[in-house]
């Protein structure tokens, strides 16, 4: 994940934070925290095969 910032240096073009948020936002990106999900355990594990 990069800064959007960053991306603008990347690309070489010169716009403001917004107008580049809002150009992702358009073609359907989004920015989320990941979050883990934990394990199933061994008791869950049996549960579902039942």
């Amino acid at each position: 994940r990069k800064p959007f910032k960053e991306i603008t240096l990347l690309e070489g073009i010169s716009t403001c934070k917004r107008s580049l948020y809002r150009a992702f936002k358009k073609e359907g990106y989004f920015r989320c925290i990941i979050t883990e999900k934990p394990l199933i355990t061994p008791e869950q594990r049996e549960a579902r095969l039942k």
